[in-house]
């Protein structure tokens, strides 16, 4: 039969696994969930992994969280966002990941409509990143999820970044507010679930939630930046 969904996690597949791996998925028609979390994968192997996504159009859900692929690879990852429009669901968990290439994924987001769910770095990662901008990759994640066309999504992100420029002008005028959060933002936080993993099982800590306390940047309430 022919294998929609692989699990490869804990096999140290390493950089060379992975550059293989994703040669041979560039061609694949059938393959949809693939989970390589937990593999002693750095940025050679995310770079070849990336890579492979603008060949490949049928991967929706890609596990990488546990490895070691850090802002080189999850900017290749970003930057496949820009031409791939078939992954929804991308995990990066735990793989030492700051704020360059969270600059990166806010970028993408702007033009790309397909990714509805993304997991970033834990705990004091966040710290790196900031609660701005991890904000801003969540409301364009949410416009993802709730358009119905990729035009829609457009506009709307047109119009988000417009808002974004008054109230950067206005924060210019007002002097920094270290504790503003994007009203749709702080309404949204803590209520959105996990999805299923690619084994089917759901988890149960599937929450976004970040917070902005005096001179400490971005709080997670929960382990991970969940944006879906």
């Amino acid at each position: 039969s022919t294998i929609t969904t692989l699990n490869l996690s804990i096999n140290n597949i390493g950089d060379a696994g992975a550059t293989a791996f994703a040669d041979s998925l560039r061609t694949n028609s059938a393959l949809a969930h693939l989970g390589l979390d937990s593999n002693d994968i750095g940025p050679d192997g995310a770079r070849a992994l990336a890579e492979m996504l603008s060949d490949n159009s049928t991967i929706t859900t890609l596990k990488l969280s546990d490895n070691n692929i850090g802002n080189a690879g999850a900017t290749a990852f970003a930057e496949a966002l820009c031409t791939n429009s078939a992954l929804s669901e991308l995990y990066l968990g735990n793989n030492n990941v700051g704020a360059a290439s969270a600059i990166a994924f806010e970028d993408a987001l702007h033009t790309n409509s397909a990714l509805t769910y993304l997991s970033l770095d834990e705990d004091d990662n966040y710290l790196s990143i900031g609660c701005i901008l991890i904000n801003k990759i969540f409301e364009l994640i949410l416009i993802n999820r709730g358009a119905d066309s990729r035009e829609e999504a457009r506009w709307r992100k047109i119009k988000l970044r417009i808002e974004w420029m008054v109230n950067a002008e206005d924060e210019d005028e007002a002097g920094p507010r270290r504790n503003w959060v994007p009203p749709r933002t702080r309404a949204s936080t803590g209520a959105l679930p996990h999805p299923s993993g690619i084994d089917g099982a759901r988890e149960g800590r599937g929450r976004f939630g970040v917070d902005c306390a005096p001179g400490q940047g971005a709080v997670p309430v929960r382990r991970r930046l969940w944006c879906r």
